[in-house]
């Protein structure tokens, strides 16, 4: 009996070990991830910024520049934020305290981006060409992505289990970043034209070659200019038709593995001569495993 309740022991013990084991690996793996895909959003930051920039140049858009210094406060403020998640993915403790620090900052760097965008459109929505409706409905918009975003970070430190604090940190900058980056993009199409922007998002990594792959292709807002409509969107020779928005989701499937480049155009037809001129190239990256 008693050897038999040795061995039962034994069993659960090694049950046990494996369980934890490879929980442990998935934990280490989910981490791997998290860092790339805060990577990637980073370079995603920097790209649209310069492409705007590049947009800006022209003194036609000049009046639109005030964006630039909107864009780099929030770039700004989530500094913090990185260095905070840095520390807790290193292991400094305490770190439930940090991971709520964290959440804290990030909730209040939103409020801020949303203050921020207001008081934007405030100031130079009139120089922007936009109405005093619009500014309304458009700064809405980023209040529902401040409170849902807000939302979403409280529930996952409120649920975090027994989820390591690094992987948690990784999960919080990934839903902190791609809410920032949202409103960036939004101010990016109040200066209307020619910006492609291709995002892969943080729900699709890691891409492997079986899966397909989500996109949602954004060109900038076209409150000064010719409508969505006018405008054909390519993509590994598939011909696109923008939404009302200036957006439109493209699903694909790789062919091969490794490093890949997705090359979107942007044409024009001019439906009173039925010209077709090529207004924009962007080239976004990916990796295949």
């Amino acid at each position: 009996m008693l050897t038999g309740l040795a061995v039962l022991g034994s069993l659960v013990y090694l049950q046990h070990y494996l369980i934890v084991r490879n929980y442990q690996q998935l934990f280490d793996h989910s981490i791997e991830i998290h860092e790339r895909v805060v990577a990637r959003q980073l370079e995603q930051q920097e790209n649209f910024v310069q492409k705007m920039q590049d947009l800006l140049e022209d003194e036609a858009k000049a009046r639109f520049r005030p964006l630039l210094p909107f864009c780099d406060g929030i770039q700004e403020r989530q500094e913090a934020c990185l260095q905070l998640a840095q520390k807790i993915q290193q292991g400094q403790a305490p770190a439930a305290e940090l991971l709520e620090e964290l959440v804290q900052l990030q909730t209040a760097n939103l409020l801020k981006t949303r203050e921020a965008y207001a008081v934007l459109l405030f100031k130079h929505g009139e120089d922007f060409g936009y109405r005093k409706t619009e500014n309304v409905t458009s700064v809405a918009k980023v209040e529902d992505i401040r409170a849902a975003t807000a939302e979403s970070l409280r529930k996952v430190i409120t649920n975090r289990a027994q989820v390591p604090a690094a992987s948690l940190a990784g999960l919080l900058l990934t839903d902190y970043l791609q809410a920032e980056q949202q409103v960036m993009e939004m101010a990016g199409n109040l200066s209307g034209g020619k910006m492609l922007t291709c995002f892969f998002g943080p729900e699709f990594y890691p891409i492997v070659a079986s899966d397909k792959i989500k996109t949602v292709i954004s060109v900038g807002s076209f409150a000064f200019g010719p409508s969505p409509e006018d405008f054909t969107l390519v993509v590994a020779g598939d011909s696109l038709k923008l939404a009302p928005d200036g957006s439109v989701r493209y699903t694909f499937q790789p062919e091969r593995r490794g490093q890949q480049d997705l090359e979107v155009k942007l044409f024009l037809t001019n439906h009173l001569t039925g010209e077709v001129r090529q207004q924009a190239t962007s080239t976004s990256s990916y990796f295949i495993r």
